[in-house]
């Protein structure tokens, strides 16, 4: 309601122009106070609701994220574990290498040696028969 100046004290007439100057229509405190708790609620609660939007989010990407990381530490557990048995297969490998080379070697020797005497029991009963 407007009050004519005449009804009002210096004082009274002071504090409405002063209230009037800073926040546009003059309103009684408690409802003012209330109007602005209510918008300043609506503000918060959008802005609670945008972080726990994000906040799920954020939880979304880390899980995500330890999935990943147990993958790779699994994936370079098998790679380590083929490298092993690979080398463990080479090793093999030229152990077999190295015995079959043996074995060959030995078996030449076997069969010069079995030439020979057999070349020299042949020279022998040549020899006997002559």
């Amino acid at each position: 309601s407007q009050l004519t100046p005449q009804f009002l004290s210096t004082a009274q007439e002071q504090r409405i122009k002063a209230n009037a100057s800073n926040s546009g229509p003059v309103q009684s405190g408690p409802s003012k106070l209330a109007v602005e708790s209510d918008e300043l609620m609506a503000v918060l609660q959008k802005r609670v609701t945008e972080l726990q939007k994000q906040n799920l989010a954020l939880e979304s990407q880390v899980r995500s994220a330890e999935e990943n990381k147990k993958r790779l530490e699994q994936a370079l557990k098998e790679k380590v574990e083929l490298q092993v048995l690979t080398q463990q297969q080479r090793m093999e490998i030229d152990e077999y290498k190295y015995r079959s080379a043996k074995k060959e070697k030995e078996l030449q020797q076997k069969a010069s040696s079995d030439k020979a005497k057999a070349t020299a029991s042949l020279e022998s009963e040549k020899l006997h028969l002559e």
